[in-house]
């Protein structure tokens, strides 16, 4: 994130660090922290970010299982790491059990024998509790909190809690802003509130087989549109600064996705999503950064060697270095404009019968622009 191809986001301050049960078990409990945990909380403090431990848990939390899972987790990582100004401990990710309010105050009691657990081996560092019916129920904490200080509650924000669950309807900021002050707003007025987790995507991105078809039914838990989701929920962010966030996630495939992993893999373009939160951090760290319309935008070196290939209708260039699709306009006076999301080459439907004039260059984020070509 700090140093990648996309360049440094430097109006980040947290990075959340989910810790896979699975992987804890592949690896083994000590030898994943060693090589995974270690170096990623030492990044951190050394880049000034604060890092969010996650024990990312789904499951529910009221059962002998869980209870075992946690303690057994925290008992070394909260030792480990107690002295790191920089580490936030997230208890458990996603309890899944439900209850309405009764199930709060219930799981509320078992959650004070983890934060008790944790103090007696970290007394000061700052601890995150998650709540029922996967971090929905955080509008209940404020009259029934967790005793201890140094305490804060998640809540995790995606579409199917926005208007009934499925909804791809564009709504209007007041109706939009009552559904954030029901579901975590107005609990943050009382209470230290993070979005541990929030995102949104237009298909399917962690199910390959029918990543861009709605029709095939299923639970679609991240599908609005930008301005049905994202936009808002920006908006709404940006003027309650009192409420921490932190997009999910910064991966190609677990969705929702801040990187496209259908489209190149590990290091493909951004998403919609991705290119909201690229964006929206540009924005706080007070640079101008246009948004395109075309996604993935990132143009990244000069273009050369302009060719044309008569026979194959191609017009190819050396430049770019992320894959995507690019759009080739010319104007009834000849005049051409290429924007590039970002590869080195367009096939089309040009009629190079007709006599065109075609430039290329590479406009810069700071104004600037190359030669033309």
């Amino acid at each position: 994130v700090s140093q990648s191809r996309y360049g440094s986001w430097k109006a980040i301050n947290c990075v959340r660090l989910a810790v896979q049960p699975t992987h804890d078990s592949q690896y083994g409990h000590l030898p994943h922290i060693l090589q995974w945990l270690d170096p990623c909380v030492e990044k951190c403090e050394e880049l000034g970010y604060y890092c969010i431990i996650d024990w990312h848990l789904i499951q529910s939390g009221t059962t002998s299982e869980a209870d075992t899972r946690v303690r057994e987790f925290w008992k070394d990582v909260a030792s480990r790491y107690a002295k790191k100004a920089h580490v936030i401990f997230e208890v458990f990710n996603e309890p899944s059990q439900g209850g309405g309010e009764d199930g709060w105050i219930a799981f509320r009691d078992i959650m004070q024998t983890w934060v008790d657990f944790i103090r007696e081996r970290a007394p000061d560092t700052v601890i995150l509790c998650g709540n029922n019916n996967y971090d929905q129920y955080v509008r209940f904490v404020p009259a029934n909190p967790v005793s201890g200080t140094n305490l804060g509650y998640t809540a995790h924000w995606y579409p199917t809690q926005f208007s009934g669950g499925q909804s791809t309807t564009i709504k209007t900021d007041p109706e939009y802003f009552t559904w954030c002050d029901t579901y975590y707003g107005n609990a943050a007025l009382s209470v230290p509130v993070v979005l541990t987790e929030w995102g949104y995507s237009t298909r399917f991105q962690d199910r390959p087989s029918n990543f861009n078809d709605f029709s095939q039914g299923g639970s679609i838990w991240w599908a609005p549109l930008n301005e049905s989701f994202g936009l808002p929920m920006k908006k709404y962010m940006d003027q309650n600064r009192h409420i921490g966030e932190t997009a999910w996630s910064y991966d190609p495939f677990t969705g929702p996705c801040v990187i496209d992993g259908m489209v190149r893999g590990k290091d493909g373009p951004f998403t919609d999503f991705g290119l909201l939160v690229r964006d929206w951090m540009k924005e706080l760290e007070g640079e101008t950064f246009k948004t395109s319309d075309v996604s993935g935008l990132l143009l990244h070196l000069d273009p050369s060697n302009l060719e044309i290939d008569s026979n194959q209708n191609i017009l190819g260039w050396n430049s770019f270095d992320i894959e995507g699709t690019p759009i080739l306009d010319i104007d009834s006076n000849g005049v051409s404009t290429v924007i590039c999301s970002a590869t080195d080459y367009f096939k089309g439907t040009v009629d190079l019968s007709q006599n065109f004039t075609i430039s290329i260059l590479h406009s810069k984020i700071d104004g600037s622009s190359s030669d033309i070509i």
